[in-house]
């Protein structure tokens, strides 16, 4: 875990928050982004996760990570909130494969009213 944060810390902006939420997951908080710069920094993480090497250890040994992204609004303005549309977004990226980045759409944000067209 010490290598996947030491990665991901030098992926980041000074100014941006990564915390381990427990066990194997992470969140990262980046002030000011736009959603395009959050799945762009986003991939640039998992991309830096991959690329963590561990020949020293003696063993072949490879790590990857899936993310899922979701912006504050009005309706996620409360932390616990966000957590949650960052979650189902994260486990919708595992169930798409693994090794992904995941939007969060404004429909699985608390309280969204889903429409379909016939």
């Amino acid at each position: 875990m010490t290598r996947v944060t030491q990665a991901c810390r030098r992926t980041l902006r000074n100014h941006d928050v990564i915390a381990r939420m427990g066990g194997e997951e992470f969140a990262v908080l980046l002030e000011g982004a736009t959603p395009q710069v959050a799945m762009a920094v986003a991939e640039r993480l998992r991309l830096s996760v991959a690329e963590i090497a561990f020949d020293d250890l003696g063993v072949d040994l490879s790590v990857s990570a899936s993310f899922g992204v979701a912006m504050a609004s009005p309706v996620t303005f409360h932390i616990e909130d966000l957590m949650k549309v960052a979650d189902r977004a994260l486990y919708q990226a595992k169930a798409n494969g693994r090794n992904r980045v995941q939007f969060a759409d404004d429909d699985e944000k608390p309280g969204a009213r889903r429409t379909t067209a016939a």
